[in-house]
């Protein structure tokens, strides 16, 4: 999910490896946690999981002082 969320934002990051798994974990546990309160069970969120480590990933560059397509100033 990581790597996915990485190919969805433009420009290149400097992450390595395990950064981009704990990405995509990251990503994953906040998804399961949001269907779980929404829909209780049962329901794949792998959509939702790259749309949160996109999320994260784009906090991620603005912390760096980055922007959307641009990974840093």
């Amino acid at each position: 999910m990581g790597a996915l969320a990485r190919l969805s934002l433009q420009g290149r990051d400097p992450m390595t490896i395990p950064q981009t798994i704990l990405l995509g974990l990251a990503g994953n546990l906040i998804a399961g946690i949001i269907v779980w309160l929404v829909w209780g069970h049962g329901v794949p969120a792998s959509f939702l999981s790259v749309a949160c480590s996109s999320v994260i990933l784009y906090f991620i560059r603005r912390s760096r002082g980055g922007g959307l397509s641009h990974p840093s100033a």
